[in-house]
């Protein structure tokens, strides 16, 4: 056999621009809404049922969800424009063949909603570098 077709990792980086921050910002609002919504069920639940505590952990697991929501925030701000960061992994099909390089990876690169790269990673091992 001198070629198999195997899936690997491709890691999609986003290129930051005030799009891209605009676009999390509000993501992140539409996130904080959700765990708003689900605190104030809980409140009401928790008068109805006083002392149950599966409420107060997911209360905590709210408050924590919460917590991680405005660190991304934050973190979001004082990404400078122009840096990549990564979006997520996705699997993709290759070709491998007697004599290929095992380490050579993909990355794909978006700017505001569009491909504009895609590009080898070259020597760091078959998982993307980011």
């Amino acid at each position: 056999m001198e070629r198999v077709t195997v899936t690997r990792p491709v890691a999609v980086l986003v290129k930051v621009t005030p799009g891209y921050r605009r676009a999390v910002r509000e993501e992140i609002r539409a996130a904080l809404a959700a765990v708003e919504r689900e605190e104030a069920r809980l409140n009401r639940e928790k008068q109805a049922r006083p002392g149950d505590g599966e409420l107060a952990g997911r209360r905590r697991r709210l408050a924590e969800t919460r917590e991680g929501l405005l660190a991304r925030a934050r973190e979001t701000e004082t990404l400078a424009d122009g840096r990549l960061v990564l979006h997520g992994r996705l699997e993709s099909l290759a070709e491998v063949r007697v004599g290929d390089s095992w380490q050579d990876g993909v990355e794909v690169i978006l700017e505001e909603g569009r491909v504009v790269e895609i590009r080898p990673t070259g020597g760091g091992g078959p998982w993307p570098n980011t």
